[in-house]
């Protein structure tokens, strides 16, 4: 029975896989587009995201609709998963976020429409609420 013998150039190795990885770092993979019914991204450009801090209220631009990705908040309360979070559009509740029950998301695809006005408010005293979403072209 014979056997086999391996052996292992390291400085080869070692190029060999730094020479894999700038190939790979050369594909950019595929384009990134999130679809909400009819509006569509368009190439993830950073100016299009938006950030609307209580007590900011944060006007559509004309030709836009604002796609509402989350919901956060700052402040130095330790115990901060009780508070409810409203978001308004034109002075009307249109989603309350409530961590107490199971209306604690926003759902996918909640746009807020051109021209339309959006406020955050918190229920916490000592707590500044904030959303973050994009905006996409009509």
């Amino acid at each position: 029975m014979s056997s086999l013998e391996f052996r292992v150039h390291v400085p080869s190795l070692l190029l060999g896989g730094a020479a894999l990885l700038g190939l790979g770092s050369l594909y950019p993979g595929p384009a990134p587009q999130t679809t909400v019914d009819a509006l569509t991204t368009g190439n993830g450009d950073w100016r299009n995201i938006v950030r609307v801090e209580e007590d900011f209220p944060y006007q559509v631009p004309e030709g836009k609709a604002l796609v509402v990705q989350s919901v956060g908040f700052t402040g130095d309360q330790l115990l901060t998963f009780a508070y409810y979070v409203t978001l308004d559009v034109d002075g009307e509740v249109k989603l309350l976020l409530d961590p107490t029950t199971g209306a604690n998301r926003i759902q996918p695809g909640w746009v807020v429409e051109s021209g339309s006005r959006l406020t955050v408010k918190m229920q916490g005293e000592d707590l500044t609420a904030y959303a973050f979403g994009y905006l996409v072209d009509l």
